[in-house]
This record gives structure tokens, C-alpha cells and sequence, in this order.
């Protein structure tokens, strides 16, 4: 009996442990494919405002709900807007195919590697969003992924060392350190 138990405990494990893998896999795939869409989803004007907006309001529901306990601090806010400044410049001006072709194979295996080390935490915070004005429920944690792909690929070769500062400081949450 307790053999049987055993078994059933170690077979379940297995199954959760692989539909875990599964489950980060899909999300780098989603990545990878959201840097492929950049061009097509950022084209319009309404698309870079929506995308200016989601990055905005997550920075605000941070704040409003500091999940690391540092976000409410000025040195957070400060240099979230410096670098928020340089996403805008860089979003309106629109040079995708550019950015693009600067991201190499190891930014987007670092990208990877820091989001499954935030990822627990990250996915939590995207749950408690919808406490906050600046979430409704209907924004799901794609998009808002998807919108801090592109906030952080936006930072990425701006000025000097901006994405590893970004990078740093967690600006750029889940593809922080």
C-alpha cells in the first residue's frame, strides 16, 4: 500500500514538475514572439500609447503596492522616470527593425534567465493588480508581459549602459536582476 502511495506521490510530482517546464517554455516562446510581432504591434499611434499607458500604470500599481518595498523610495521613482523618459523618445521614434537587429541571442537567453528567476514573484504581483485603480481585471498577464518586453527591448542600446541600469534597479520587472 504504501509502495502504491509512493508511486502515486512521485507520479504527480512528475506531472506538475513538467507542466511547469511546459508553462515557462510557453512564456519564452511568448516573448520571443512578441519581439517578432514589435514592428506589427507597434505601429500605429494608438498602439504606442496603449503600450505607453500599460508601462505607466504597472509602474504606478508598483508603487501603490511595493511589492519589494522599495518602490515607494525616491531613488526608485527618479530613475524609473529617467528611464521611462528614454522608453518614450525611443517608442515614438520608432525605429524597431534597428532595435531589433541589435538583440543578439544572449540578451534574449538573459531576458529568459531573469524572467524565470522573477517569475513566482512577478506572477504574483500581476494577480494583485487588480487591487490597484490602475488595473482593471480585463488586462491579462500576457499583455502586461508583453508590454514590459517592449519597455525593456526599448531600453536596450538607448544610452549607455540604460538597460543594464534599468536592468538593475528593476525598472524593467520580471527582466531584472
Amino acid at each position: 500500500m504504501r509502495k502504491k502511495i509512493v508511486i502515486l506521490v512521485i507520479l504527480s510530482l512528475a506531472i506538475i514538475s513538467n507542466t511547469l517546464a511546459r508553462a515557462e517554455e510557453q512564456i519564452v516562446s511568448e516573448i520571443r514572439m512578441s519581439i517578432d510581432r514589435m514592428d506589427d504591434n507597434l505601429q500605429s499611434p494608438f498602439a504606442k500609447a496603449g503600450l505607453e499607458m500599460t508601462v505607466w500604470n504597472f509602474y504606478r500599481a508598483r508603487v501603490a503596492l511595493s511589492p519589494n518595498k522599495y518602490e515607494t523610495t525616491n531613488d526608485f521613482k527618479q530613475g524609473f522616470l529617467k528611464s521611462y523618459l528614454v522608453f518614450k523618445k525611443r517608442l515614438w521614434a520608432g525605429d524597431f527593425k534597428r532595435i531589433k537587429s541589435k538583440i543578439g541571442k544572449s540578451h534574449l537567453k538573459e531576458m529568459e534567465k531573469l524572467y524565470n528567476k522573477n517569475r513566482t514573484k512577478y506572477l504574483g504581483f500581476i494577480g494583485s493588480l487588480a487591487e490597484t485603480p490602475y488595473f482593471p481585471p480585463h488586462y491579462s498577464s500576457d499583455l502586461i508581459t508583453e508590454s514590459q518586453t517592449y519597455f525593456s527591448l526599448l531600453l536596450f542600446d538607448a544610452q549607455e549602459g540604460e538597460w543594464a541600469k534599468a536592468k538593475k534597479f528593476t525598472y524593467i520587472f520580471p527582466f531584472c536582476d
